[in-house]
Formats: C-alpha cells, sequence, structure tokens
C-alpha cells in the first residue's frame, strides 16, 4: 500500500483520473465499509485521503458512490467517527481540498491542488464535506482528548496537524474565536455528552493542553527541516503561513482561557 500512496503523490492529473477510473475509490470504500477491520482502517483511508485530496473529479466520484448507497455513506460516516484516530489524515484531507478550495493566497501552485475549478462546487458542497462541517466540534475535542502533551509521540503528530486545519478554515471563515469556544465550553444542548468538559477545571486544562501542544509543534516542525519540507508539500500551505495561524490560535486559546465563563457546563 506505501508503494501505491508513493505512487499517488507523484502521479499527475492524466494518471490520478486513469487511477480514478480504474475504480479505487469504489475499492477503498468497500474495503472499509464491508471488512470493519480496524487494522485496515487507517491504511485505506490514508489512500483514499491521498486520492481525493484537491481533485474535484474525486470528489464527484465520492459524491456518485454515497448517493447511490445512502447506508454506505452512514456506515463510513459511523466508521469515522468511531475511528477518529484511524482516519484523523483523511478527514485532513478533505478539509484542506476545502480550504483550498476558498483560499486566493497562501497557497503553493494553487491549481495543483484544485484541478478543475469549473466544478469546484462538487467539493463545497459534497455530502462529506458537509459532514465534516457539522462535526467539526465534536471531532476537535476527540483529537484534542486523545493526545496529551506530557506524551507526545510522532504518530501523535498527525492529530495535531488534523487539529490544527480545523482552527486554519476557521480562520478563513473567521470563525475561529467562535470554534474554540463552542468546543472547550459545551452548552447543554451538546449533542454528544461523551465529549463534553464535566467541569470548567477540565475545560481549562484542556485549553491548557492545546496550548503546549501547538508550542511543541512549532518547534518540532522549526527544528526538522525534512518534516516541514513534507508538511507544506502534502497540505499546499507555506510553513510561514501555518506558524502564523498556530500563533493566532494560541492567542485566541489564552484569551479564552482567561475569559470568565460564558457557557454552561454540564455537571
Amino acid at each position: 500500500c506505501s508503494c501505491i500512496e508513493m505512487f499517488i503523490k507523484s502521479c499527475g492529473p492524466v494518471e490520478k483520473r486513469y487511477l480514478i477510473c480504474s475504480g479505487i475509490i469504489s475499492f477503498l470504500i468497500n474495503q472499509i465499509v464491508e471488512l470493519e477491520n480496524i487494522k485496515i482502517y487507517q491504511i485505506y483511508f490514508d489512500l483514499l485521503g491521498e486520492v481525493i485530496k484537491s481533485n474535484a473529479f474525486a470528489f464527484a466520484e465520492l459524491n456518485y458512490i454515497f448517493s447511490s448507497s445512502p447506508s454506505k455513506y452512514s456506515k463510513f460516516c459511523q466508521i469515522i467517527e468511531s475511528y477518529l484516530i484511524n482516519s484523523n489524515r483523511f478527514v485532513r484531507d478533505i478539509l484542506l481540498t476545502v480550504y483550498h478550495t476558498y483560499n486566493e493566497s497562501n497557497t503553493i501552485n494553487q491549481s495543483k491542488y484544485i484541478e478543475n475549478l469549473g466544478i469546484i462546487e462538487v467539493i463545497k458542497s459534497s455530502q462529506i464535506s458537509r459532514f465534516l462541517e457539522e462535526n467539526q466540534i465534536k471531532f476537535l475535542k476527540c483529537l484534542l482528548k486523545s493526545v496529551n502533551y506530557s506524551e507526545i509521540f510522532l504518530e501523535n503528530l498527525s492529530s495535531i496537524n488534523t487539529s490544527i486545519i480545523f482552527c486554519i478554515v476557521a480562520l478563513k471563515s473567521n470563525s475561529l474565536e467562535l470554534l474554540l469556544q463552542r468546543t472547550f465550553y459545551s452548552t447543554q444542548n451538546e449533542e454528544d455528552p461523551l465529549i463534553h468538559f464535566h467541569d470548567l477545571s477540565e475545560a481549562q486544562n484542556s485549553i491548557h493542553n492545546f496550548i503546549e501542544l501547538l508550542k511543541f509543534w512549532e518547534e518540532y516542525y522549526s527544528c526538522s527541516p525534512k518534516d516541514m519540507k513534507n508538511l507544506v508539500f502534502s497540505s499546499g500551505i507555506e510553513f510561514i503561513y501555518w506558524t502564523e495561524s498556530v500563533s493566532l490560535i494560541v492567542a485566541s486559546l489564552s484569551e479564552l482561557k482567561n475569559q470568565k465563563k460564558n457557557y454552561c457546563l454540564n455537571e
């Protein structure tokens, strides 16, 4: 699978379209939905994300598959929710695609990332894009609860990167403060009580944890040129914009942490 992934990363639009026409998207979705094997989830989600990332033709194919089988779409989304750590890179690739559809600057060779601007609405209105938008708070909470700054491993960087991309997309739409407020200060109407912060202290600790994770992230990538280059290549976002965004997120988190409690927390 790693060989296939390397080929996908290196192939051009023509080769990628041939790959899509060969049925690889349908194959990967079927493997995820039908096999129900947690051991393969990350492999197939990573491959699927690489195929679909910033490719409107692939999004159209994905929409067609899910529209043709609502039950398959529902099962696919359930697996993303239940195994978010395994699927988080796929989630990040979808978010990056949505980000690049709205972005007008700070990208590297934007035409490379959005293959066909004529059908860009396919990406914006796709089922999977709407699904992530509707669940962004839940997913951000889950990702942050999965990583503690006192126990960071290289494997955790993927979850941190996805958390940052959630925030970068919110920055683009001028909704970062609202996203962070709703993420850490749950209201009584929160749908899933399992991801609540049970009191103000727990919410404050989680904010502190996120700040420390972001500090670690910036230090790590600033001292790792190879990984920094890979981050920029895979995301299409200049590293300076990554760091500027992280600084803005940290500032917003620090301000939020010092605010008086405005939201009702579950007892």
